[in-house]
């Protein structure tokens, strides 16, 4: 009867720490689930702003581009109005300049 008690304790004690193994598992895995669930919201809202950003450098570009491409057409249309005696600038230059 004291060797059934001794190898019921036995179990009990061996039934106990695999309780225990598993119970510190499952917090082990809670954790790790908590961990990826930050990352995920992280990665999301980084996302966002990537996204955000790459919309506004592409439109800032696209409106830089249409300014250069205007002012290079000024340029050339304002020096071809220097050696153009019929065009409409030269009648502004002509008159700027003798005033």
């Amino acid at each position: 009867m004291v060797a059934d008690f001794v190898a019921t304790e036995f179990r009990l004690s061996a039934l106990k720490s695999k309780e225990d193994a598993v119970g510190r598992v499952r917090q082990q895995l809670l954790q790790s689930r908590h961990v990826q669930d930050q990352l995920r919201v992280f990665e999301a809202r980084d996302r966002s702003v990537a996204e955000t950003n790459f919309e506004l450098v592409a439109n800032w570009s696209l409106m830089q581009i249409v300014v250069m491409i205007g002012v290079g057409i000024i340029q050339v249309v304002m020096v071809r109005s220097l050696f153009d005696d019929r065009s409409a600038f030269s009648k502004v230059w002509k008159y700027k300049v003798l005033s």
